[in-house]
C-alpha cells in the first residue's frame, strides 16, 4: 500500500511554513494509523522510473519533515 500527496506549485516555489505544517500532521496521522516507518517516507525522485526523470520536491527538507511529523504525534 502506498499513499500519494501531491501539491499544486510551481516546483521552484518554495514550501510556506504554514503548508510544511499542515502536510506534517497530516503524515504524522496517516503513519499512526499504519505503522509507518520513516524509512518508507519516500519522495517522488526517489521512487520515480526511470531514475532521474522526476526531480520534485526540490528544496524539500526530508529530514526537517520527519522531526515535525514526531513533534506533531505528541501534540
Amino acid at each position: 500500500r502506498s499513499s500519494d500527496l501531491h501539491r499544486d506549485q510551481d516546483p521552484s516555489d518554495d514550501w510556506p511554513e504554514a503548508q510544511m505544517q499542515a502536510m506534517a500532521r497530516l503524515m504524522a496521522e496517516i503513519r499512526s494509523r499504519h505503522a509507518v516507518p520513516d524509512t518508507h517516507v519516500i519522495f517522488h525522485y526517489e521512487c520515480a522510473v526511470p531514475v532521474g526523470r522526476k526531480t520534485d520536491p526540490k528544496g524539500f527538507d526530508r529530514d526537517r519533515l520527519l522531526a515535525m511529523m514526531k513533534e506533531a504525534r505528541h501534540l
